[in-house]
C-alpha cells in the first residue's frame, strides 16, 4: 500500500504546525500545519479503523483547544497582578492539556502498531508527560520536542508498506 501522501501530510503538517510561535506567519502554519496532520490522521484510520487513530487525536486537539483558551484567561488575569485570580485558570489548562496529551498519546500509540514504528510511541510518550509538566512550564518545551519526534517518525515512513489488517 502505498502511504507517500500520509508520510508529507503528517511530517509537513506536524513541522508547519511546530512554527505556531512566529508572529504573523504562526497562525497560517498552524492552521495549514493541523489540517494537513489530521488528513494524516483520518488517512491512517482509513487504515485500520478500529483503532480509532482520527478519534483521538480530534479529541486531543478539542482539549488542546480549551487549554489554550485557559492560557490566555491566565494571561489576562495576570494583567491584573493578582496571583490568586491566575491559579484557577492556569490548573484548569494544565488538566485540559493534561487530557489533551493522554489522547493524542492514544493516536500515535495506534499509529505505531499500525506501520510498527516505535519512535511514534516515544512521541506520544513525550507528548503526554511534557502535557503533564505544563503545571511548571517545562511541559511546554517537552511537548514541542514530542511532536518534532512525531514529525521524524511521519518521515521515516517508507513511500509503500505491507499492511496486515488482522488485529
Amino acid at each position: 500500500m502505498e502511504i507517500k501522501n500520509i508520510k508529507l501530510l503528517g511530517g509537513i503538517g506536524i513541522s508547519l504546525s511546530l512554527f505556531s510561535w512566529f508572529p504573523i506567519f504562526g497562525i497560517l502554519s498552524l492552521l495549514v500545519g493541523s489540517i494537513s496532520t489530521f488528513i494524516a490522521f483520518w488517512k491512517i484510520s482509513k487504515i485500520k479503523p478500529e483503532e480509532k487513530i482520527f478519534k483521538n487525536a480530534i479529541l486531543g486537539w478539542f482539549f488542546a483547544f480549551l487549554g489554550g483558551f485557559f492560557i490566555v484567561l491566565t494571561s489576562i488575569m495576570t494583567a491584573s497582578n493578582n496571583l490568586g485570580y491566575m491559579l484557577l485558570p492556569w490548573t484548569i489548562m494544565a488538566i485540559f492539556l493534561g487530557i489533551s496529551g493522554n489522547f493524542y498519546k492514544k493516536a500515535l500509540y495506534s499509529i505505531s502498531k499500525v506501520f510498527k514504528e516505535k519512535l511514534f510511541k516515544t512521541a506520544g510518550d513525550v507528548i503526554f508527560f511534557g502535557s503533564l509538566g505544563t503545571i511548571v512550564l517545562i511541559g511546554f518545551f517537552v511537548i514541542f520536542i514530542g511532536w518534532f519526534v512525531a514529525a521524524i517518525a511521519f518521515f521515516k515512513l517508507p513511500d509503500e508498506i505491507d499492511i496486515h489488517l488482522e488485529s
